[in-house]
């Protein structure tokens, strides 16, 4: 049995995330469609995997919500550019999704 991944996130990077079996969801980049986006992802998934630009979208709306509901899990993944969250802001949004902030 394997697990169901969801992907949330840019066209560029999604194919990639398609071929390996993974669902995507490209959302288009607004707060409101990428949170319908993880809603639905966290009806059906075992693990959601959501890239650095669409969680920045959601701010601590994120955080909350990874807090009041800490399963299926959700990693944020690095932008198809390469740049990440310095190491700092990342632990900080770790932390507060395990509500140890």
């Amino acid at each position: 049995m394997s697990a169901h991944v969801v992907f949330i996130g840019e066209q560029i990077l999604a194919t990639g995330f398609a071929l390996s079996g993974a669902q995507v969801m490209s959302p288009a980049p607004r707060e409101d469609e990428v949170w319908n986006a993880l809603e639905l992802a966290c009806e059906s998934a075992d693990l959601v995997l959501i890239t650095e630009p669409c969680a920045q979208l959601l701010g601590s709306r994120l955080v909350r919500h990874l807090q009041r509901q800490p399963i299926p899990p959700v990693l944020r993944i690095p932008e198809a550019e390469g740049q990440t969250a310095p190491v700092r802001e990342t632990l900080k949004f770790a932390r507060a999704s395990l509500g140890l902030s």
